[in-house]
């Protein structure tokens, strides 16, 4: 995919289909609804993400780059996006990240575009969801069941152990 990219040829869909799992995942966006358009719209989706994206060379290979995205970001592999995603929720100090910073940190050096084969926000969020650390610190995940009566006393002890302010208003 690379040297169609470079070489601006359009590849068949038969080299699109064995590639698919390097750079963009197009048979899992925008289904079609009829196994004789597959082809068809797979071969035109390509040849829309292949006029928006430059090759770029680095020490660890190649990534694709959009022509029109002017911060630089790249659009890794979607074998690298587990690696990226662990990266960018863990910072320098290894404090786990919440979803939104994560999202800003992966953002500042790789695409989020799912349009151009960027890495997905729902990717980003299922890994943070399987992250062990992230699972111990959730809090709000308790269920408990109380009688009526017994309610403002359990409130009371959930706010005293997950150190929330209770507000009491009276009702009218």
């Amino acid at each position: 995919m690379i040297d169609c990219i470079r070489g601006e040829y359009s590849p068949s869909y038969q080299q699109i289909h064995e590639a698919n799992s390097l750079f963009c995942p197009l048979s899992n966006l925008h289904r079609p609804s009829t196994q004789k358009n597959v082809e068809s719209l797979t071969i035109e989706r390509w040849q829309k993400i292949q006029g928006k994206l430059k090759v770029v060379q680095l020490s660890s290979g190649f990534v694709l780059s959009p022509l029109n995205d002017t911060k630089g970001r790249q659009i890794p592999p979607i074998e690298s996006w587990p690696s990226i995603v662990h990266g960018g929720h863990i910072d320098k100090n290894e404090k786990h990240l919440s979803l939104s910073m994560t999202l800003n940190a992966i953002r500042t050096q790789w695409s989020t575009d799912i349009y151009v084969g960027g890495i997905q926000s729902s990717f980003i969020q299922h890994c943070m969801n399987s992250c062990e650390v992230c699972q111990e610190k959730k809090l709000w995940d308790e269920v408990v069941k109380v009688p009526l009566e017994n309610l403002s006393a359990t409130l009371d002890a959930l706010c005293t152990k997950y150190i929330v302010l209770r507000r009491r208003v009276k009702c009218r």
